[in-house]
């Protein structure tokens, strides 16, 4: 089955499965900048689900695509960022 959800801090762990999954290539893309293992879960946990949207493409259970619009604060400006990534496959 395929589906687009909304994600919350349930799907923290298949979140975390996915963005690990990225290539090198892929994670630059998605980072603008090469980063390791340890900054993939790092990014996770610093999710704030109160606040950002996040959107994934499920297939058979698996997350396989990621839309992550982050909202913060920024020397007093409201900041909005977007990252996107997709299973190679």
């Amino acid at each position: 089955m395929n589906l687009i959800s909304t994600l919350d801090s349930r799907h923290a762990e298949a979140m975390t499965t996915h963005l690990l999954s990225l290539g090198p290539e892929d994670r630059l893309d998605r980072y603008m900048a090469m980063v390791n293992d340890d900054y993939v879960s790092r990014y996770v946990d610093g999710i704030g689900y109160a606040r950002d949207i996040l959107i994934g493409a499920v297939h058979d259970r698996r997350l396989l695509g990621l839309a992550h619009a982050a909202v913060y604060i920024d020397r007093g400006e409201l900041v909005t960022e977007v990252g996107i990534s997709v299973h190679e496959s």
